[in-house]
């Protein structure tokens, strides 16, 4: 069975109280999942578990149909607003969805890597997290 630990977080987001990190090779940032639900990082040390934190970051998408393909509708679809996601604070990393990332790609924006699944195929955690940019 894997190690597990729960990594440095923060249960809810309040800016008047900012992490006290600086980037060190030694210091372990401060992680605030903003994703709906709790996430389990395997890493080849172990699992971290990251708990949800609320607020939730969302990106709002605009979707508008596109032509069929083979008879099938389509649609194009583009972001809009980000809503719920912080301004970067040092040595904060902010852990989001994939789509939320991918509309707000910045250096403290990190979402699930590649997903972890058990033997029924159902998904529980991800291996590593994402950089967007």
């Amino acid at each position: 069975m894997p190690f597990v630990r729960s990594a440095p977080f923060v249960s809810r987001y309040n800016p008047s109280r900012p992490a006290r990190w600086a980037e060190s090779p030694t210091m372990t940032p401060t992680f605030i999942n903003l994703t709906p639900h709790a996430l389990s990082v395997h890493t080849p040390d172990g699992i971290t578990v990251l708990p949800r934190t609320r607020p939730f970051a969302r990106v709002a998408t605009v979707s508008v149909p596109a032509a069929p393909v083979g008879g099938i509708p389509t649609v194009t679809t583009t972001f809009g607003e980000v809503t719920c996601l912080p301004e970067p604070l040092p040595g904060v990393i902010l852990v989001v969805s994939g789509m939320v990332a991918s509309a707000a790609p910045r250096p403290d924006v990190m979402s699930p890597g590649d997903l972890v699944r058990d033997d029924d195929g159902k998904p529980i955690g991800c291996r590593g997290l994402r950089r967007s940019c």
